[in-house]
């Protein structure tokens, strides 16, 4: 029965070793799936940006031969388009820049002005186009305050 007992206990240990093999081997499955998974995604993306590239380069050829350049100079009217698009944040900032100068010294002046030519009464804020003289309303105002001043 000693026999028996020992081969009891030598089969339980080796299954409690067995089970903790095929659970550490579980995690490192679980964990292997992870970084696949994650992997796949990062081919995926370098996949959409490949694409995305192969597409700027088309634009990129189809641009240079609008503007001159050969097929050798691919290089060249990229730099060139690089140029023009940070030119044109500059300008972006240049004239962000004049806008806040503007507001800053015409504090009555609407920020969006309809056209050309119109002005807005400082009154009743109207945009009116009176050949350069005020707004009637003005003169009104002006004799209400007047009168105003008079009764007082």
């Amino acid at each position: 029965m000693r026999a028996f007992s020992r081969v009891a206990e030598n089969a339980v240990a080796e299954r409690d070793q067995l089970r903790a093999e095929v659970a550490g081997l579980r995690t490192g499955y679980e964990a292997y799936e992870r970084v696949n998974a994650e992997l796949k995604q990062k081919v995926a993306n370098l996949e959409v940006c490949q694409t995305v590239s192969l597409g700027m380069s088309g634009i990129i050829k189809c641009v240079a031969g609008e503007l001159g350049f050969d097929a050798a100079g691919e290089d060249s009217a990229q730099d060139y388009l690089i140029g023009l698009a940070r030119r044109a944040s500059e300008l972006k900032a240049e004239n962000e820049a004049l806008r806040k100068e503007r507001d800053a010294r015409h504090p009555f002046k609407p920020l969006h002005e309809p056209s050309i030519g119109y002005t807005g009464c400082v009154i009743c804020g109207v945009y009116t186009d009176h050949g350069g003289l005020p707004c009637p309303k003005t003169r009104a105002t002006a004799d209400a305050a007047m009168a105003k001043g008079q009764q007082s």
